[in-house]
């Protein structure tokens, strides 16, 4: 969603300018971004979080449950392999949820920037919104050495990176002060720089 009327921001946020010119004055009308896959990511999270749970509920099953009681003539497993089986598929439900909320954690669902603030919510280890307030002098614009794939800027106070679909972030000057380095090159796309 655009900005209302297409007017020009401001020069000066108080008395510091913060960015390319950009100040996020109080003068600027609310601005808001919602996050184009946000639907699909919160559903894949669920979904993740459901199918972790019935792997760890379903450990006491295969622990105590043997294929000879089901089959007859069937050859009995021993508790070992039972256990070995059983932790392997819990480690690999709880590895799997891990890497995706470590993936997505970043994902910015929506993004309101009114009166100098941005409130950025993202979701939390168990798919419930979790809502933060940065003033434009917290962001670290372009979170260039983050070692997560989905970054573009970070908040200085506790280091956590937030990425924006830059494609569907509407705010040239915004964006510009919350991802400077990639802005400059032409945006996505557009060639390599040297």
């Amino acid at each position: 969603r655009e900005r209302s009327g297409g007017e020009s921001p401001p020069e000066a946020l108080g008395s510091e300018t913060v960015g390319r010119g950009f100040s996020g004055g109080s003068d600027d009308a609310p601005f808001s971004y919602v996050g184009p896959f946000s639907s699909a990511v919160r559903k894949v999270k669920k979904l993740s979080l459901f199918s972790c749970c019935v792997t760890i509920s379903s450990v006491p099953v295969m622990m105590y449950l043997d294929p000879a009681v089901l089959v007859e003539g069937a050859a009995g497993t021993s508790m070992t392999a039972r256990m070995s089986l059983a932790g392997s598929l819990s480690a690999f439900g709880v590895g799997t949820t891990g890497l995706l909320h470590w993936f997505v954690s970043p994902y910015v669902h929506s993004l309101t920037y009114g009166d100098g603030t941005l409130r950025v919510e993202t979701l939390d280890l168990f798919a419930r919104s979790r809502r933060t307030e940065l003033a434009l002098g917290d962001v670290d614009g372009g979170a260039s050495d983050s070692m997560h794939p989905l970054s573009t800027f970070r908040d200085r106070r506790d280091g956590r990176v937030y990425y924006v679909d830059k494609e569907y972030f509407h705010h040239k000057e915004l964006l510009d002060v919350l991802d400077p380095e990639k802005n400059e090159e032409g945006g996505a796309g557009e060639g390599w720089s040297d």
